[in-house]
């Protein structure tokens, strides 16, 4: 798995993210084993606000909440899960 934009000002990985996708797409790269899931904006409200975070910093505190109250509990929902679904192999 590859996070982008966990702070929605630091855009340097979304754009790299974007280039390899265009690569796979264009088939100058091919991913010969395995799996990998792209998140090119992890914190779409940070990105779009160019700043640090949205509502608050999203790598203070990521897990889940049953009653979200910023918007990074609303992504900690849908991030959690899926980095608890990617399975793990070694190296």
């Amino acid at each position: 798995m590859v996070l982008a934009a966990v702070h929605g000002n630091e855009v340097c990985g979304s754009l790299a993210i974007g280039q390899v996708m265009a690569m796979f797409e264009a088939g100058e790269l091919a991913l010969v084993a395995g799996q990998v899931t792209f998140v090119p904006v992890t914190n779409p409200l940070a990105y779009a606000k160019k700043t640090r975070a949205g509502d608050r910093n999203l790598n203070r505190g990521l897990q889940p909440a049953e009653a979200p109250r910023e918007f990074e509990d609303e992504v900690a929902n849908w991030l959690c899960p899926l980095l608890a679904s990617q399975e793990r192999t070694e190296p």
